[in-house]
Formats: C-alpha cells, sequence, structure tokens
C-alpha cells in the first residue's frame, strides 16, 4: 500500500459469510507498519476472527483512507459486493506468491501451492500479454493462452487439509512485453473449481476471476550515432545516450 506515512492512513478489513448477500460486514482495523528501509509502502496486517469461517465460506475486502481518498483492494469491493472468498468447504485452497517484476522477453515460472480435499486437483495457468486496454478477466475469454500445471512437490495426506501440492509452470518470453503480463490460475478437484486470485460467490452470475499481474522491465537501451569518417591518427570521440527505467 502507497501512503505518506502510517499514522495518515487507516486500513479496514470488511467481511462476512458468504451466505449473505445483502451486506451484513463486519469490520476489524488493521495494523499498518512503515517500510523500515524508507519507502512509500505499508504492510497491513489484520485477522478475520475464528467464529466468522463458517461454510460456505469467508467473503473479505481491504479499505484504505489517506485524508479524504478510499482506495479498496480489490478495486471493484463495494459494502455490496465482495470480490475475495476464502473458500470453508471441500474445495480447492490455492495460495501463490505473485511474480512482480521480471525482464522482458524472458520466460519466468509460476508457482501455486493447493491444499486439494480428495489428493487429485488438477492445475491449470492462463496468460497473456497484459492488453493495451483494460482487458476482461473471464477464464473463456480468448485472449488467454492456457497450459496444464506441472506437480513439483506433494505432502502426505494433511488432517482437514488433504494432500498440499505445488503446481509450476512457465510463462513464456514471447508474452513478456514492456506492456505487462497477466495471468491467473485455476484448480479443479472433488467437484469443485478454485481460482486464484479469487472468485466472488454472492452472485453466481457475476463469478469471474480477476488476475495477476507482472511488471516488465524494459532493458537497457542505447542510442549512438556512429563516427562517418575520421583524420588519419587522430583520436575518434565516441558517444552514447543510454535509456534505463
Amino acid at each position: 500500500m502507497q501512503c505518506p506515512s502510517a499514522a495518515l492512513c487507516g486500513a479496514t478489513l470488511f467481511y462476512r459469510s458468504s451466505a449473505e448477500t445483502d451486506g451484513g460486514y463486519l469490520t476489524a482495523p488493521m495494523q499498518l507498519v512503515e517500510d523500515p528501509a524508507g519507502s512509500r509502502a505499508l504492510q497491513a496486517t489484520g485477522q478475520i476472527p475464528a467464529t466468522s469461517v463458517v461454510e460456505p465460506g469467508v467473503e473479505y475486502f481491504i479499505e484504505l483512507v489517506a485524508g479524504t481518498t478510499r482506495s479498496t483492494f480489490p478495486s471493484s469491493a463495494t459494502a455490496a459486493r465482495a470480490a475475495w472468498v476464502v473458500p470453508v468447504d471441500a474445495a480447492p485452497v490455492v495460495t501463490h506468491q505473485p511474480v512482480l517484476f521480471t525482464p522482458a522477453d524472458t520466460g519466468y515460472a509460476v508457482r501455486i501451492d493447493v491444499s486439494c480435499p480428495t489428493g487429485g486437483c488438477t492445475a491449470t495457468v492462463a496468460y497473456r500479454t497484459s492488453p493495451t486496454t483494460a482487458g476482461t478477466a473471464a477464464w473463456d475469454d480468448p485472449s488467454w493462452t492456457r497450459d496444464a500445471m506441472n506437480v513439483v512437490l506433494a505432502s502426505e495426506p494433511i488432517e482437514n487439509l488433504g494432500v498440499v501440492t505445488t503446481y509450476e509452470a512457465n510463462i513464456p518470453g514471447d508474452f513478456v512485453d514492456i506492456v505487462g503480463v497477466d495471468y491467473l490460475f485455476r484448480v479443479d478437484g472433488g467437484g469443485h473449481t478454485s481460482y486464484a486470485p479469487g472468485t466472488p460467490v454472492a452472485d453466481p452470475t457475476l463469478a469471474q476471476p480477476t488476475y495477476f499481474h507482472t511488471h516488465v522491465l524494459e532493458p537497457p537501451r542505447l542510442v549512438h550515432v556512429p563516427a562517418a569518417t575520421s583524420p588519419y591518427r587522430t583520436n575518434i570521440p565516441i558517444s552514447a545516450t543510454a535509456t534505463c527505467c
């Protein structure tokens, strides 16, 4: 989160049972901690009480207020609709550490950890070069390229979690353009489908996943006008302009 200081901002966690369809959010304050390195980034932490973690799940969103400015994560969240859901049933639970930055024209790996109650889940990644205008996150949109993910690690069965499995896939360098990369995951198992990032469940007609975004770093570039000619045995000055982001 970006804010001048923790003292000038406030963060609130809104949560409710996903069975609620007409508001009914509870709130919990979130603690804001400033980055010790001195950047403007703040770490917000909070928790949803265990007493609210009931079937079929818990919906939540985060609100940040800085002065008169209000921001939510995800940006479409309102008091009438939550965007994220923590499933409290047999659905696979997906966790992912987003890839925030990557060099241009270079492929990179993405991983997810899945707790699969049935032990027989399958995982798919969908990715695309970020569109120049806002793109849809719908899973069946033709802009996505989809690849099956490979199992790289699986645990023994764990009580209440099933099998915890790590899946991995590579996003090819052909998609890694300086406009960025969008990607999301789908996991199927036990008759359930889970997405990462999450899926709203309060209104099934709105149940479209959102996506992660990787910022792609533009490679350094040189601009140079070659020397055309030079007198005999005379130093030739060479200069170039380097651009870098």
